[in-house]
């Protein structure tokens, strides 16, 4: 095999991804076993736990598992509350079962707002027309207040209406001459 190019055909190459293949009967070093709890993050979100329900990777949150664990079903637009607000204690005591529409008014301000301040780390941003302070994410050059966004907006769809007057206008005059 020595003689042959480096690029030959597949066919008169030597198989070397054999060496690296798993072995039948090995498991790979990052498998964990059914029960196995961990902590994930998703954007957004709070931290949460997931365990391991079943192979090959079958995984449930752990509030979930809990619920079930004790005899409780889950139905259909319902979904598991933490009482104290803390997704990582998943203790029976601490959850309950509500509706999926009934849920965001248990998180108050959070709901309100639309979003977890706190994970989307938001800063004091300055109003660039009243210079009023307001938290968000970044700090524009054009970065407006609600009441100022609001001000601008009706301004912007006013100028647009009075466009659409002004050339329906002409157009009228056009046909009438």
């Amino acid at each position: 095999m020595g003689d042959i190019p480096v690029r030959c055909p597949v066919e008169h190459r030597e198989d070397r991804s054999r060496q690296t293949q798993f072995k039948p009967g090995r498991e790979p070093s990052n498998k964990v076993r059914v029960g196995t709890v961990t902590v994930r993050y998703q954007r957004g979100d709070h931290d949460r736990a997931w365990i391991k329900v079943g192979e090959p990777n079958e995984w449930k949150r752990r509030a979930v598992y809990v619920w079930e664990a004790h005899g409780g079903i889950i139905p259909e637009g319902f979904v598991i509350h933490h009482m104290n607000k803390n997704a990582l204690d998943d203790r029976i005591q601490n959850l309950a079962l509500i509706s999926r529409c009934a849920h965001p008014s248990c998180h108050g301000e959070e709901a309100r707002a639309g979003r977890h301040d706190a994970k989307l780390n938001l800063k004091t941003v300055i109003c660039s027309q009243c210079n009023a302070t307001f938290p968000g994410k970044y700090q524009r050059r054009n970065s407006l207040c609600d009441e100022c966004l609001r001000t601008s907006k009706k301004a912007t769809n006013r100028r647009y209406k009075q466009r659409l007057r002004a050339s329906a206008r002409s157009a009228r005059d056009a046909c009438a001459s």
